[in-house]
């Protein structure tokens, strides 16, 4: 005991350790690490990360707005409270906000653009509270009307390029932080076919040969962009509920004949560690509690420089308490994005102080 106090002291105070992760604030920010003579022994060089988790979480919330969406944003919104508890628990430095799937409209570069389209890139909410906080009133009542954006929404549907428009403009200006962990959540029975070459109700809808279809990588290549980060270390994901398979179609087909399976939500969110739920289910608490569950994984995962060469050496402790390894209430280290991630109950809370100390 006496000799981790040492170590934390010197390392917080001695400048000329290599340490560059201690009392840092970043919200799962770049890659960390920080060392120290463990002295004795093999001559290994200690890594020691102390962190304040100050948890920074922006949920972007694309909801389509085309025919027959009032069922899924009815099932959405009722859904909601175990998820709006979780993140209200964890004290969470939040900002959430929605955006229809015709915001792509608004986007100047579309093929046919209108510039009576303009407003459809700001974020909705019939009480004008565009991003919602933790601080925000009667949160869950303000969000849930936020997210039932109606069903007279253009039929042309575009999440893709509908969440870059509203997160290029200027209206929305103050959402996305620096420091943050972004979540992209999309609810739609329809799959993505942006490209801006196509303008808006141009046929074909839905045609994946068409030459204008946008591919997957201008869309993580604008993410990685956009939050300066890139591969296993991204700082964003983008999960959906959608139509994932022809059981859920044969179903969804009876209220909307233009369902589609949404194959390319599915490829976004394997890409980017995201998670897909089913549109057809009745109840979307379980698919919300894992999606919930992945942000809160993601946005609080450490990345390091230098993996451990041992984990059964590894000592991690949470304001002081030792948390074990162990992926369903304790902590893990992903060797694809050299980090450790933590998991159900021992995920930080906000200003959580994180001690982790290895050998490489």
């Amino acid at each position: 005991m006496r000799y981790s106090t040492w170590i934390y002291i010197l390392v917080c105070t001695t400048l000329s350790l290599s340490l560059v992760a201690c009392n840092n604030r970043l919200s799962g920010g770049a890659p960390v690490s920080g060392s120290l003579s463990a002295g004795g022994g093999g001559g290994g060089t200690q890594q020691v990360i102390i962190r304040t988790m100050n948890t920074q979480l922006d949920l972007l919330w694309v909801i389509d707005d085309s025919g027959f969406q009032a069922g899924p944003q009815s099932i959405l919104t009722g859904s909601l409270g175990p998820t709006y508890s979780y993140l209200a628990s964890q004290g969470w430095d939040l900002h959430m906000a929605v955006v229809g799937t015709d915001a792509y409209m608004a986007d100047p570069l579309l093929a046919n653009y209108n510039s009576v389209n303009a407003p459809l890139a700001q974020f909705k909410s019939p009480s004008s509270n565009f991003i919602v906080t933790q601080n925000t009133l009667n949160l869950s009542s303000v969000f849930d009307a936020n997210l039932s954006i109606g069903q007279t929404g253009n039929n042309d549907d575009r999440a893709f390029s509908s969440f870059r428009t509203a997160l290029n403009s200027s209206l929305n200006s103050g959402f996305l932080r620096s420091t943050s962990f972004l979540g992209i959540f999309i609810l739609s029975d329809q799959d993505d076919f942006s490209g801006n070459g196509r303008g808006s109700d141009v046929i074909p809808q839905h045609s994946y040969s068409d030459p204008n279809l946008e591919p997957l990588s201008v869309y993580t290549s604008y993410l990685d962009g956009l939050t300066g980060t890139t591969g296993n270390s991204r700082r964003y994901s983008v999960s959906a509920i959608d139509v994932p398979d022809n059981t859920c179609l044969t179903t969804r087909l009876m209220t909307n004949v233009y369902a589609i399976i949404g194959m390319r939500y599915s490829q976004l969110a394997a890409s980017t560690n995201g998670v897909i739920g089913d549109l057809c289910d009745s109840d979307y608490t379980p698919d919300m509690a894992t999606i919930s569950n992945q942000w809160a994984i993601l946005a609080t995962q450490i990345f390091v420089t230098v993996p451990p060469s041992n984990l059964n050496v590894v000592n991690v402790t949470v304001n002081g308490v030792t948390v074990n390894q162990d992926p369903a209430n304790g902590w893990t280290f992903n060797t694809n994005s050299n980090s450790f991630q933590f998991h159900g109950t021992s995920i930080p809370k906000y200003g959580a102080a994180i001690n982790i100390t290895y050998m490489p």
